[in-house]
């Protein structure tokens, strides 16, 4: 297999695999949309995805009795898969051209994959844990005061300040006009 052969299957798999992961997870939000796109949102509740979706054999077994979500899971699912498979087909590539060099480096960067994809967020700590909270938070409200109010403000401290803003714009506005007028152009007819 020569290499112009081996990136242009690379890329056809690419190509491929982006475009089969977009039409399923298509698929499945059309889907969705038609099953719940007239309900109205609820936002005050935070409903992640259930626990059946949140792994590859879960996801796999709630295929046989599919719904939209499980779709779009699917359509994600090899989203994340065609990186993998093209690593996987230039390890073959590379060890039916017999580089060795290449195989092991290609093998690891398979096990640094593998390894991000079975342990997303450490061992310690499920997946499904992400720390948000299933209420939102009330709006937060800031005030400032200057440090004088307090009086008691350390030596050196600025208390009152005065923003340069309308003067320093002002002096740019005149540079401006200045250079303008300087600048000559001639206009010529043909």
């Amino acid at each position: 297999m020569t290499d112009e052969r081996l990136e242009q299957i690379v890329g056809t798999l690419l190509r491929s695999g982006v475009l089969i992961s977009a039409a399923v997870v298509l698929a499945g939000g059309v889907w969705w949309l038609a099953q719940a796109g007239g309900s109205p949102a609820v936002y005050q509740h935070f409903h992640g995805e259930p626990r059946e979706l949140r792994g590859i054999a879960g996801l796999l077994g709630s295929l046989a009795h599919p719904g939209p979500a499980a779709v779009i899971q699917l359509g994600l699912l090899l989203l994340i898969a065609t990186p993998v498979a093209r690593v996987i087909l230039a390890l073959v590539g590379f060890a039916l051209e017999r580089d060795r060099t290449y195989v092991a480096i290609t093998l690891i960067v398979l096990a640094v994959l593998l390894y991000s994809l079975a342990l997303p967020f450490g061992a310690g700590q499920s997946p499904q844990d992400t720390g948000l909270r299933s209420t939102p938070m009330p709006s937060i409200s800031t005030s400032t005061a200057s440090p004088g109010a307090s009086r008691r403000v350390a030596p050196g401290v600025p208390v009152k300040t005065r923003s340069p803003g309308i003067s320093v714009t002002q002096r740019l506005i005149q540079l401006t006009m200045v250079a303008q007028s300087k600048m000559k152009s001639a206009v010529r007819s043909f």
